[in-house]
């Protein structure tokens, strides 16, 4: 399932869930259970067993699944008939799971994963290069400008002791810690401060793209890190000049 581009991306509680809506299916030898033309909204891993795959008019298979593989991926993604038929060759046990059942439980853990991001932006304060100054995000952007920043950050883990980004690199992404303390360190000062819940760091990528000016590494456990690069930042939101 990790390996299946459908369910990569998908964080360990959707995953679980997914998992739960999972169906058992059994199928006798030589039985077709998709064919093409047909009209389908089941994905299928095979458990056990294995089965054909054809093309229309095609007698001649072009390909075979086995016990791990897996069959119907485009039936969750798009109301399309089904492109190849998929013929057991012996007794098949399989899981499958319908594209209603995949779209809802996605859909419900984006918007829960959007509020959580909107929740932690509105709390991000903007100090100015010189410290003089300090700004909300949330007074620099509209409701809108905030909502598709959040949604359009990913979320990494990064372990205690990892090196986020490191000082002298060519970096093009900007962070925001969603959980967790990060060290900032150069190597003329030392540690500069401890960034937590709310602080962000390599703002600088989304202006240019100078070197990284410290190194910023995760301390006390892991930091759970939203993450937008440069070029997805000015498509989004533009120049972050004007915004800021």
């Amino acid at each position: 399932m990790d390996s299946n581009i459908l369910f990569k991306r998908c964080k360990a509680e959707e995953k679980e869930e997914l998992l739960a809506n999972f169906e058992a299916c059994e199928y006798a030898s030589g039985e077709v259970i998709i064919k093409a033309g047909d009209q389908g909204d089941c994905f299928y891993i095979i458990q056990t067993g294995s089965c054909d795959i054809f093309l229309p008019n095609n007698e001649v298979p072009v390909a075979k699944c086995t016990a791990g593989n897996s069959f119907g991926e485009l039936a969750l993604m798009y109301d399309t008939p089904r492109a190849a038929t998929v013929k057991s060759t012996c007794p098949v046990k399989a899981w499958k799971i319908a594209r209603q059942a995949y779209r809802l439980i996605l859909a419900y853990h984006a918007v829960q994963r959007s509020n959580e991001h909107m929740a932690i932006l509105k709390e991000v304060v903007l100090v100015s290069s010189d410290q003089q100054e300090k700004k909300m995000l949330k007074d620099c952007l509209s409701e809108p400008q905030l909502r598709k920043l959040a949604d359009a950050m990913d979320e990494d883990i990064v372990h205690a002791g990892d090196a986020i980004l490191r000082e002298g690199e060519i970096g093009d992404t900007f962070y925001v810690i969603a959980d967790g303390r990060v060290q900032v360190e150069t190597k003329h000062d030392g540690i500069v401060t401890t960034l937590e819940k709310g602080g962000y760091f390599g703002d600088r990528a989304l202006i240019s793209e100078d070197r990284r000016a410290a190194t910023c590494t995760a301390i006390g456990g892991d930091v759970k890190l939203l993450a937008i690069d440069r070029d997805d930042f000015l498509t989004l939101l533009g120049s972050v000049q004007e915004i800021m």
